[in-house]
């Protein structure tokens, strides 16, 4: 970002719409606004929790704290951290319930964690809210891993 923004300044300064000093301060202070930012970012397991803090702020409306728990999930995915990445989406949950995808990956998440009766009523909300032949297969599957034969053929 900051050397995009030093290139647009720079053909602004060869187009004659903009002077060099302006163009190597806005560059200058992009580049002390890189150097906070990874600093501030540097630490993992502190900008996590500022993430998570942030997304119980008041101010969020429902589909950017849906959007915030979603990716904070799929981050605890990502580093293995399947309990929090459950919670997360729980969280998602409880400010979207109506959004399917939420549901799925509430399932297959509690199913990682061999949370197979958890999995399965979440793959049936997310089914009746949206059908999808995924989800159709997922329940089939944790049916038939719960020994449900006749449900995972109905499936």
């Amino acid at each position: 970002m900051t050397l995009w923004a030093l290139l647009v300044f720079l053909h602004a300064y060869e187009e004659r719409r903009v002077s060099a000093r302006a163009a190597w301060q806005t560059w200058g202070t992009c580049v002390i606004h890189t150097i906070f930012w990874i600093g501030l970012n540097a630490d993992a397991e502190a900008a996590e929790a500022r993430f998570d803090k942030n997304l119980v702020h008041p101010s969020l409306d429902r589909h950017a704290a849906t959007y915030g728990w979603e990716t904070l999930a799929a981050h605890y995915r990502a580093s293995g951290r399947e309990e929090a990445a459950l919670g997360a989406y729980r969280s998602a949950i409880q400010d979207f319930p109506e959004k399917a995808r939420l549901w799925t990956s509430f399932g297959s998440t509690a199913l990682d964690l061999g949370r197979t009766d958890l999995a399965l009523k979440a793959y049936q909300e997310g089914n009746q809210l949206e059908p999808h032949p995924e989800t159709y297969y997922n329940i089939g599957l944790t049916c038939e891993v719960l020994g449900k034969k006749e449900e995972a053929m109905a499936a």
